[in-house]
């Protein structure tokens, strides 16, 4: 198979060249120096014995147009770029942005408020997310998606002292790896920022009740301040050693839990970048008191927090229709007591209209337990495709309105928007609503900050819709 016609700046290649399979790949690689136009591959494959065969395909460049604003989103390859963005200044007109070659959309929110949407299309995927806010917001937010790092390090290394019962957990700079068994065990950790990162690991033990398994954290490995090279290998995490630390417990209380069954997970931060979760409940339980780990206060530094999180769910061993949450920091490694919110109240699912493609809307009504971040998220399974919708909007952007109304715009006409992205007629579909409160100041005003004393409270409905 042989590829012609690529005009100067652009790189066209078939992988495999030579194959004996019913199937190889067209590589285009166009460069920064290719101009734009278009022009015409021609893919000749070649047999003994037989005729060539050839087919055409037209290839168009262009150059997309790009600018400066205040507020700019940048993507990384690695986790995905998309294939349509739009912004929103204010309450006028959605507008389509094209990216520069890093990746980043540049775009002026003169008003104190806009939005955001984007598409992504992985493999037999669309997800479109569209998200509301403050312009300060939107900026901020616009630093959590890429972070500036596109592809990262990649750090090995190796874990002992690990039983036949136990799981090991790492973490370092955001990336993450798990290891089960006894011996020793080799980790990667890839996509690892530049930049100094503390690492935090824990060993727990799993112990089975039936179908029910539980992880007991027993020892624990935390480094500070490192910074390795692309390629290179830890020095052993040996969970046997004088560094790793028996972990502290305490007691833990389940304010306004009621007859629900809840779930508490236990973690670590350090603001160096290291987060872990070390101490988890893998089954629910109905007791309002109970135990936690975390990491001893002989161990801790100035800026570490404890994260306790606690899932309840009614009617424990069927399928829950609502959730509750909550979320509480704290430096110091003591008793606790978290207390959860009410029940969310009612949400109404419904569309604004299905031509020329499903636009839906999910309608709630603000209570002030859950006041400062609305997430509604729906998706289609049809068949070997899925189609995922997710609309957020803060409280900034209501500018204390009560009744919310997270709706799909109209982006007919807006510039290479595709209605096939969209939901779609006759398909059932899952959603879930979620509304978060917290009162503790900071952050981006999309996300509870990490500061000690921090409690954040969510409600969560779920249901099914055929639109």
């Amino acid at each position: 198979l042989v590829v012609t016609g690529a005009p100067s700046g652009v790189t066209a290649t078939v992988d495999p060249a030579s194959t004996t399979a019913n199937t190889s790949a067209l590589k285009v690689a166009v460069g920064g120096s290719a101009a734009a136009g278009g022009s015409t591959l021609t893919i000749t494959g070649t047999a003994a014995g037989l005729p060539d065969r050839s087919v055409t395909l037209a290839l168009t460049v262009t150059v997309p147009a790009t600018g400066s604003g205040n507020t700019v989103w940048q993507f990384c390859p690695l986790s995905g770029v998309p294939v349509w963005f739009a912004y929103q200044d204010g309450s006028g007109p959605w507008t389509e942005v094209d990216p520069d070659a890093d990746h980043k959309y540049a775009f002026d929110i003169n008003s104190d408020r806009g939005g955001v949407a984007y598409t992504m299309t992985p493999t037999n995927q669309a997800s479109t997310e569209i998200l509301f806010g403050t312009q300060q917001e939107l900026s901020l937010r616009a630093s959590a998606i890429c972070g500036g790092a596109s592809t990262g390090k990649t750090v090995n290394g190796t874990v002992a002292g690990v039983g036949a019962t136990d799981q090991v957990y790492v973490g370092l700079g955001g990336s993450s790896a798990t290891v089960t068994g006894s011996g020793s065990h080799n980790f990667q950790l890839t996509r690892v920022p530049d930049g100094t990162r503390d690492l935090i690991a824990g060993r727990s033990t799993i112990t089975f009740s039936g179908a029910t398994a539980s992880l007991d954290f027993t020892k624990g490995i935390i480094r500070r301040g490192l910074d390795p090279a692309d390629g290179s290998t830890l020095p052993v995490l040996d969970f046997d050693a004088a560094e790793a630390f028996t972990p502290a417990e305490h007691n833990l209380t389940l304010a306004n839990l009621g007859s629900d069954g809840a779930q508490v997970v236990s973690s670590f931060f350090t603001p160096n970048g290291a987060v872990g979760a070390l101490y988890a409940e893998t089954s629910l339980t109905t007791s309002a008191t109970r135990k936690f780990k975390t990491v001893p206060a002989s161990v801790a530094q100035s800026g570490d927090l404890n994260v306790l999180s606690v899932t309840a769910y009614p009617n424990p061993g069927t399928v829950p229709d609502k959730i509750r949450s909550a979320v509480q920091y704290f430096a110091a490694a003591a008793d606790q007591t978290v207390t959860l919110g009410p029940d969310i109240g009612p949400v109404t699912v419904s569309t604004t209209s299905t031509t020329p493609y499903v636009m839906p809307r999910a309608q709630y009504t603000v209570q002030p337990e859950y006041d400062r971040f609305f997430t509604w998220v729906a998706t289609q399974v049809n068949g070997a495709t899925a189609r995922t919708l997710l609309i957020m909007t803060s409280a900034g952007y209501l500018g204390g309105a009560s009744a919310l109304d997270l709706a799909m715009p109209d982006f007919t006409g807006v510039g290479n928007w595709d209605a096939a992205w969209a939901l779609s007629s006759g398909v059932q579909a899952t959603w879930t609503f979620a509304a978060a409160g917290w009162s503790t100041t900071g952050g981006d005003g999309t996300m509870l900050p990490y500061l000690d004393g921090a409690v954040s409270m969510t409600g969560s409905r779920i249901g099914q819709i055929v639109f």
